[in-house]
């Protein structure tokens, strides 16, 4: 199979700007070529390791962030799957700078035979820290 190019960035939580620290919780990717945008997002922990990190008392406070989020993300995925917007303009829409508890890490791209799976090891290895064999 041909690999084609895909690029993604890794979403951080970063609820206290000013000591500039974050917590790796995503990952946003999509392929121009096939018009394909996927995310993933830390769903399994609900936040206790974000949590623990930061010291956060309010535990609802990271699952609520995150579900909101993924609200949006939702709507832009559909986008793309009903031909409303292109991939790419989704993702270029999303990753733009915010003051916000949610940001990106840089914009990077892979070579792929499968973006589904590209996406699975990125995340286990970015947010799981589950190291590549």
């Amino acid at each position: 199979m041909k690999k084609y190019a895909c690029k993604y960035v890794v979403l951080r939580f970063s609820p206290y700007s000013d000591t500039e620290e974050f917590a790796n919780v995503g990952v946003l990717a999509y392929s121009k070529i096939h018009n394909v945008f996927l995310y993933k997002l830390d769903t399994i922990d609900v936040g206790s390791r974000v949590d623990h990190f930061f010291n956060i008392e309010n535990k609802t406070f990271y699952k609520s962030t995150m579900s909101s989020y993924e609200k949006e993300l939702n709507y832009m995925r559909n986008q793309v799957i009903s031909h409303s917007m292109s991939a790419e303009s989704a993702f270029e829409q999303l990753v733009q700078p915010r003051a916000n508890l949610l940001s990106y890490g840089e914009r990077r791209a892979v070579l792929t035979n499968d973006i589904t799976v590209t996406l699975e090891k990125i995340f286990n290895r970015m947010v799981n820290h589950v190291p590549e064999h």
